[in-house]
């Protein structure tokens, strides 16, 4: 998220947490990936005052070389003015290495 201007100051409150060791059992299109991949549950939150920020975000998730796969991203519309929360939920897949 630094690399698109959010950081952990008070301003933008940016925080991320993950959780290890899922599974996609219950979602039978998404059984196969956890057989062949580790799956990574990230919750990302931070303040914004623009949309463009947002969209720089997922632009550049989907530029790297790590797969992920948005579950949630909720937001306000910014005004320019005023800071929004947003909160993105997402799985990252990485490959086991025996």
């Amino acid at each position: 998220m630094y690399e698109i201007g959010i950081d952990d100051s008070e301003e933008y409150n940016a925080s991320i947490t993950m959780a290890s060791n899922l599974t996609t059992s219950g979602i039978e299109e998404y059984a196969e990936l956890s057989k062949n991949y580790k799956i990574v549950l990230i919750d990302i939150s931070f303040n914004t005052y623009s949309i463009d920020t947002i969209e720089e975000l997922i632009v550049n998730l989907h530029n790297s070389d790590q797969v992920f796969m948005i579950n949630t991203l909720e937001y306000s519309e910014p005004d320019g003015e005023n800071l929004v929360a947003v909160s993105i939920t997402m799985f990252s897949y990485y490959e086991e290495i025996e």
